[in-house]
């Protein structure tokens, strides 16, 4: 035993000397009585003499003849049992099951030489660690026969255990008497270490609070092991890390069945379902819903579904007690200092899914920069849990469903209404700015400094750099937050944010012709805000994204009445400048509805708006638009004229989107006038500026430019362009974009001698374009199919979709249309 504090027991003497003397002195006396008693005649001193010495004699021969006794063994002390403290295994523990291997594997990677296996598994509060760290421990003690230790050390709690006090229960566990004062922690430790020397150990160390109360108590036997739990990173650990998510919905349901019922679950998976996704998969939360189900047999799933769908009282639903989700997740929260707190419930104020460090800088109105170190510790704290990079490389976070309920409770129940609107005001002028930002740098020419209203928070120049050079990759990573920031500004009437973040969202939507279900939303949401709050320039501005986006949904008669609404708005204003913008609007739609005379008057007014105010820039814009109608009234020469006098101007105030979208209409007109070379080469410029800038919209028309120039030998070479803007178009969710290039499909499949192919390509662009209610563009495409079905030598299929194009032209009153389907129709007789 070692030499230590601890009383160590100690053998008792034996008592094996005494017996030989007696028995040699009893042997003496009766061998020198009987010696003197044969000789009878002898005086008493002789007899006194004889009887002595033989005595002496006869003593030490017994002595000699007489084995030497054997002490008996001393008692044995009572045996210490193997400590064997492990909590139960979870007998409906669920999922997890690649974890578990990878973790037992770290278990075989250790040996005599090495250093002791430690596994730290770390998560937010209810994610199932300790279950995790229960269940792996019991399926690795049998490696561990000198014993199990298990200690809840109350991380969570304001009174975490010390280190101290766990060596000495540990020690007490093993066997260690310590009755004697065991001294400080680093005697402890010292004890701790010497006692696991030659042992096979496994340590639970559950609910660590930090590093140094786990420290003291990891064990240095490479035979021995421990598994640390916390809500804490416990960065500076070394070991097997495993950080647990919440559970994936499968084994969610699974787990809710386990304790429901697997028939009960079977019986209603969307319920099942349901429930989970209302619990956000937390394992706690899973556990508590299905024991109340088991409880209530009566309950139909879709009931607790129902109780839970109420935010505000979930966390209720989900156990009130202090093992419910709201004690276990206020363990955390009552953990972190003031500021942290602080930012924890007004982070439950948020609608988005998740957000940028400089959103929790506003909320507690702090300088910017200070946003992330806040976060990166409510994320130490396993309060905010990081979400990964955004496409601009900033980091993200979010909340947990169940965390963001009770952040919002402890909002409601701690702070002033007052104190919570500053907090949401400061965010959503954050996101004012930066999407102002981002729109200016988008289309700068679109966006005028007068629709921005009064200054808003600045979430300082780390936050607005991504919005500023990458506008288009802020908008992907921003949008959904940007969505909720519309909608939470309109529900809680804040009209002024409201009207400014719509007009931005909307402006870079049209911009990237994407997020069309966005676009929409947020720009109706912004104008009925801009009329409560009497703002005039930003309702007429957002008139004509109205118009702008009626325009790409082919909705012509929608996008003409906005476009007008705006222009009455501007003259009762007297803004000459957006006045203007409205005139070229409506002349744009006209164009489109076929109205060429009207569309040029219109247009050209326009162009005498701007110049008469001196902006070059939207008067060159004007005329680019002004020569598509050229285009379509056959006046291809006058066309060019216009662009290139664009052109001049776009390339001497260095704006090179303006450059390539004028380049590619350049193209378009050369290639009508049969300057095929000298039309593809616009083409390719435009091309490379777009993708210069990311602009995929463009990119894909440049594409389809190309794909159309009908160069001989080059058909196969088209069509892979043309499939590529196909593509393109897709992703952006551009349907008439798509119905549009599908029809250039079938034209170039058609050329490659493939007719049955085509034809299904013009069966989709037309079903397309009749459910967008293009009567034109559908008439067109029935035309094509019926000329393809010709072609496939199938003319009296060709009949139908060729008397529908003829229908259409004589509805649009286009003769020439009407004719060249007639024209069709006499090859099918």
């Amino acid at each position: 035993m070692p030499p230590t504090t601890a009383k160590a027991a100690r053998p008792r003497p034996s008592r094996r000397e005494g017996g030989p003397w007696l028995v040699a002195l009893l042997s003496a006396l009766v061998t020198g009585t009987t010696l003197v008693a044969g000789f009878p005649d002898l005086n008493s001193t002789l007899r006194i003499v004889i009887t002595v010495a033989s005595t002496v004699v006869a003593g030490v021969v017994a002595w000699l003849l007489i084995p030497p006794a054997v002490a008996a063994p001393p008692p044995a002390p009572p045996a210490v049992p193997v400590p064997a403290q492990l909590p139960p295994d979870t007998p409906y523990f669920t999922g997890r099951t690649d974890l578990l291997a990878e973790l037992e594997a770290a278990f075989d990677a250790g040996g005599p030489s090495r250093s002791p296996t430690i596994i730290v598994i770390t998560g937010q509060a209810g994610v199932g660690k300790t279950a995790v760290a229960t269940r792996l421990a019991h399926r690795v003690l049998g490696r561990f026969p000198d014993g199990q230790l298990y200690v809840n050390l109350r991380g969570a709690q304001s009174d975490p255990l010390a280190p101290g006090d766990v060596l000495i229960g540990f020690l007490k566990a093993l066997g260690v008497d310590m009755t004697t004062a065991p001294g400080g922690l680093e005697e402890l430790v010292r004890l701790w270490r010497t006692w696991l020397a030659g042992r096979r150990v496994l340590v639970v160390l559950d609910n660590a609070a930090s590093e140094e109360q786990v420290k003291p108590l990891l064990p240095n036997e490479p035979s021995c092991a421990a598994i640390v739990t916390s809500r804490r990173p416990l960065e500076h650990l070394t070991g097997t890390r495993a950080p647990l998510d919440v559970l994936p919905a499968e084994q969610a349901v699974e787990l809710l069945g386990h304790l429901a019922g697997q028939a009960r679950v079977a019986a209603d998976p969307d319920g099942a379902r349901e429930i989970v996704e209302l619990c956000g998969a937390l394992p706690l939360a899973v556990a508590i819903a299905g024991a109340r189900l088991a409880g209530r047999p009566h309950w139909p799933l879709s009931h607790l579904a129902e109780r839970l769908r109420d935010a505000r009282g979930r966390l209720s639903e989900l156990g009130d007690d202090d093992r419910g989700v709201r004690a276990s997740i206020g363990l955390g929260y009552r953990a972190c200092d003031e500021l942290e707190r602080l930012a924890f419930r007004r982070l439950g104020l948020l609608e988005a899914p998740d957000f940028p460090a400089w959103v929790v800088a506003a909320l507690v109105d702090r300088p910017a920069e200070a946003g992330e170190d806040i976060t990166e510790r409510l994320v130490a704290a396993q309060l905010v849990q990081p979400s990964g990079t955004d496409p601009t490389g900033t980091l993200r976070y979010k909340l947990h469903d169940l965390v963001r309920v009770y952040a919002r409770e402890r909002a409601e129940a701690e702070e002033d209404a007052a104190d919570r609107t500053a907090a949401l005001d400061r965010m959503l002028g954050g996101y004012v700015e930066l999407a102002s930002v981002a729109a200016a740098a988008r289309w700068p020419q679109d966006w005028s400094a007068e629709s921005g209203g009064a200054a808003f928070w600045a979430p300082g120049e780390r936050a607005a750099r991504p919005a500023r050079e990458r506008p288009a990759a802020w908008l992907a990573a921003e949008r959904a937050c940007l969505v909720e920031a519309v909608e939470q500004a309109h529900t809680t009437r804040r009209w002024e944010s409201c009207a400014a973040l719509g007009r931005a969202v909307g402006s870079l939507c049209h911009s990237l012709r994407s997020f069309w279900g966005d676009w929409e939303k947020v720009v109706g949401l912004a104008l009925d805000a801009a009329r409560h709050s009497g703002d005039r320039v930003a309702e007429g501005a957002l008139l004509l994204e109205l118009q702008a986006l009626c325009a790409g949904k082919v909705d012509w008669d929608q996008a003409l009445r906005h476009a007008e609404e705006a222009r009455a708005v501007f003259g009762e204003l007297g803004d000459r400048w957006w006045a203007g913008r409205a005139e070229r609007s409506i002349g744009v739609t006209l164009r489109e509805r076929g109205r060429l005379a009207e569309a040029e008057g219109h247009l050209t007014a326009a162009i005498e708006t701007f110049g008469a105010i001196g902006d070059r820039w939207w008067q060159a814009r004007t005329r680019r638009n002004l020569a598509e109608v050229r285009v379509k009234q056959g006046r291809a020469e006058s066309a060019e004229a216009l662009l290139r006098e664009a052109l001049a101007l776009f390339r001497e105030r260095g704006n090179r989107y303006s450059v390539a979208q004028t380049l590619r209409a350049l193209g378009e007109v050369l290639d009508r006038q049969d300057r095929t070379e000298e039309a593809m080469a616009c083409i390719e410029e435009a091309r490379e500026l777009f993708l210069l800038r990311g602009e995929r919209w463009d990119e894909a028309r440049a594409l389809r430019a190309l794909g159309e120039l009908g160069r001989p030998g080059a058909q196969r070479e088209e069509l892979e362009y043309l499939r590529r803007a196909l593509g393109l178009l897709g992703d952006l969710g551009d349907r008439w974009g798509v119905a549009r290039t599908e029809w250039s499909v079938g034209q170039a499949l058609l050329g490659l001698d493939r007719p049955d192919e085509a034809a299904d390509c013009f069966r989709r662009s037309a079903a397309e374009f009749d459910a967008l209610q293009d009567l034109w563009w559908r008439s067109r495409a029935w035309r094509s199919l019926g000329r393809a079905l010709i072609a496939a030598g199938r003319p009296d299929e060709a009949r139908s979709p060729l008397e529908d194009a003829r229908a259409g032209f004589r509805t649009l009153g286009d003769a020439d249309g009407e004719r060249r389907v007639d024209e069709l129709l006499g090859k099918t007789s």
